[in-house]
């Protein structure tokens, strides 16, 4: 069974503010209190937790969270943030440093320049939504450049630096909602696919969506009679 700093405490009957002080050496403590504490130590073969040490005292570590912001039209990415910082909670006593850029979806620049700010700060790691590829690609190289360990969210990228990838397989789930709607509709049905974004070919995760949904109808009975008609609106259509 570990010793406790309170089971020193109880021992010598000072408080654990006294033991703490004599462990590390530091304010007043009468010597016969700390002959006395010091002799229970060796006798209980007490270890202080170095790693508690350690942790109690370095530097929090530094987390960007780059994700686009939320509001009351679009809040889908409340609730990625809101996990995130309950994440946080759970770890902190490994001192955690949340610190969000929260950029526009909807315009590159914006994008850009918080990526800018990101590098700026020097986090020890990144956690990324990523919206234009290219860019994203290139924000991703320049974690790895300067040794920033990175992870994306929501849209994986399959940069060989990234640590991991947390989100949907976008693929299967266009496959998922083909079969969904298999269930529903006649085999003579003309299915509007319909991707609400502005430059589409940036929303990697969509553009596998709407692939695993073609995949599917090729292999369905229904397939010759089914017609796809695809539709982007961008945001202000």
């Amino acid at each position: 069974m570990k010793v406790r700093i309170k089971d020193i405490a109880d021992r010598a009957g000072v408080s654990t503010g006294t033991v703490d002080r004599v462990i590390h050496n530091r304010g007043e403590v009468s010597d016969k209190t700390r002959k006395r504490v010091i002799g229970i130590l060796k006798e209980l073969h007490y270890e202080p937790d170095i790693l508690a040490r350690t942790l109690a005292s370095r530097n929090p570590l530094k987390v960007a969270v780059l994700i686009p912001f939320h509001s009351p039209e679009n809040w889908f990415w409340k609730k990625p943030l809101s996990g995130i910082y309950d994440a946080c909670s759970e770890l902190n006593h490994f001192k955690i440093e949340i610190r969000e850029f929260l950029y526009d979806q909807f315009h590159k620049q914006d994008f850009v320049e918080k990526t800018g700010e990101v590098l700026d700060y020097f986090p020890d790691a990144v956690i990324a939504a990523p919206v234009y590829l290219q860019e994203t690609i290139d924000f991703f190289s320049d974690c790895e450049k300067f040794g920033i360990p990175f992870i994306s969210v929501n849209d994986n990228i399959n940069h060989p630096g990234q640590l991991t990838y947390v989100g949907q397989d976008s693929r299967s789930s266009g496959r998922v909602a083909a079969k969904l709607i298999d269930f529903a509709v006649p085999e003579d049905s003309r299915i509007l696919v319909v991707s609400i974004a502005m430059d589409k070919d940036n929303y990697s995760h969509i553009l596998r969506r709407e692939e695993g949904f073609r995949e599917y109808w090729v292999n369905s009975s229904k397939s010759q009679g089914i017609e796809i008609i695809p539709l982007s609106l961008a945001k202000d259509s």
